[in-house]
């Protein structure tokens, strides 16, 4: 009982790290620039001016589905952990397949958004393995 409860917790902690990173990136400002204009003959010196966008004003609505990929994965998780029996080998595949697509997720967006979710995906591996071990302790106690 206390691998499940330990699975559960981590599960959840994948969970809303997910969701941190989704509204960190939907509202936060990731890109940032700065434009410099040249000063008019006998000013002292240019004017710089700094600017910051979020990844939706950049990219529009259409990367939302992407971002929230990996909270679906992880919810996935959460809710097969806490609503199947620790005996069923169903249970054990639900749970590692959003964990190995997270991983997966996470290599193919290395270098752009990815990378924000692998704290997600090894809070979701950890629950892979203790579902995983859950059920091998369940099945030599039967």
């Amino acid at each position: 009982m206390k691998r499940h409860n330990a699975a559960v917790v981590s599960a959840g902690i994948a969970h809303v790290l997910a969701w941190v990173v989704v509204i960190g990136l939907v509202f936060g400002p990731v890109y940032q620039g700065e434009s410099v204009t040249a000063a008019a003959p006998g000013a002292a010196a240019n004017e710089s001016t700094k600017t910051t966008a979020t990844l939706i004003e950049v990219n529009g609505w259409r990367v939302l589905p992407i971002l929230l990929v990996p909270a679906a994965l992880t919810g996935l998780a959460l809710i097969t952990i806490l609503k199947t029996n620790s005996g069923h080998t169903r249970r054990r595949v639900l749970v590692w397949v959003p964990a190995v697509l997270l991983l997966g997720f996470c290599i193919l967006g290395s270098f752009s958004i990815g990378i924000f979710y692998l704290p997600s995906a090894l809070a979701l591996v950890l629950s892979s393995i203790l579902v995983a071990r859950s059920r091998v302790r369940a099945t030599r106690a039967g």
